[in-house]
């Protein structure tokens, strides 16, 4: 009888277990995070809010880890993450992935959510905050902003936006070249270019907007908070739930694109900034502004 009950009980727990582990498929899709930053936890929960069940992460930062052979898709948190090196055959999708420099063997799988928003949408927003906006001054360094800039330029001749693009070899040039600008710019703006942006050169613009009366746009919310004149971007939890629509897309075998922009956008102005900048904000603009500084 006991010999039963013991055959019994094995059954029953070998029919049981596959109740407590994962769904199959849940091996499908890995997330890789480039570090604890709040910011990648915050796009990395709201990604697998919108995919609806547990997603396995790995910290690149962390102990070393092995991704299943079963994955079908590896979705990428910033950019040591999306630079790192995945098996044949997985496809890629890289969000918060600014400056990701790809072989051409690897790009075939690749698949991006950038951090800013559509250059077109994000051209009509400042024209919201600077209804004059005809002349804009873009400095970068990377090359990864390229074909963003390329896309700039194109968007930016449909609004009657004339773009000045200044090309850095390094950020120690920046003040040097803000010097030789024309006193005909309408604005400055900063993408969210890594080997641009930083404690200095942000600084360095700011002083020259409020020195010279011209408004500086800057990559993200929080250097509004700082000091420049207004930003339009894309909220982490956008990307995390852009990366979702296309991890999605690409598992129900759909035809996408390469880039897929965040769909909801910001709008931040710092009125103090503006001010200095020479910039009158109304209140009608105001109310448009999903952020308003003081």
């Amino acid at each position: 009888m006991k010999d039963k009950n013991k055959r019994a009980l094995i059954v029953l727990t070998a029919l049981l277990c596959p109740l407590t582990i994962l769904p199959a498929n849940a091996q499908e899709i890995v997330a890789v995070l480039s570090s604890q930053s709040p910011y990648y936890l915050e796009a990395f929960n709201s990604f697998q809010d919108a995919i609806g069940r547990p997603v396995e992460s790995f910290d690149i930062e962390k102990a070393p880890f092995v991704i299943s052979a079963a994955t079908k898709v590896v979705v990428t948190f910033g950019g040591k993450a999306a630079a790192r090196e995945y098996q044949t055959g997985t496809r890629i999708v890289s969000c918060m992935a600014p400056a990701v420099e790809l072989s051409r063997s690897n790009y075939a799988d690749r698949y991006f959510i950038p951090m800013s928003p559509h250059p077109g949408r994000l051209l009509s927003k400042l024209q919201v905050v600077q209804p004059e906006l005809k002349s804009l001054v873009i400095f970068w360094i990377s090359e990864s902003m390229r074909e963003y800039l390329r896309q700039m330029r194109k968007d930016a001749a449909s609004l009657g936006i004339t773009l000045t693009e200044v090309r850095l070899k390094n950020a120690d040039e920046l003040p040097e070249r803000l010097r030789g600008m024309p006193g005909t710019i309408d604005a400055i703006f900063f993408p969210p270019d890594p080997l641009l942006v930083n404690v200095q050169t942000f600084g360095t613009v700011r002083d020259f907007s409020e020195q010279n009366h011209v408004p500086f746009y800057a990559p993200t919310e929080a250097l509004v908070g700082k000091g420049a004149t207004a930003s339009v971007s894309s909220s982490f939890e956008s990307m995390g739930r852009g990366a979702a629509r296309m991890t999605s897309r690409l598992l129900n075998g759909e035809t996408v694109g390469r880039t897929a922009y965040p769909e909801e956008i910001r709008l931040a102005v710092n009125l103090k900034a503006a001010d200095r900048a020479g910039l009158k904000i109304t209140p009608e603009m105001q109310a448009k502004a999903d952020k308003v500084f003081p």
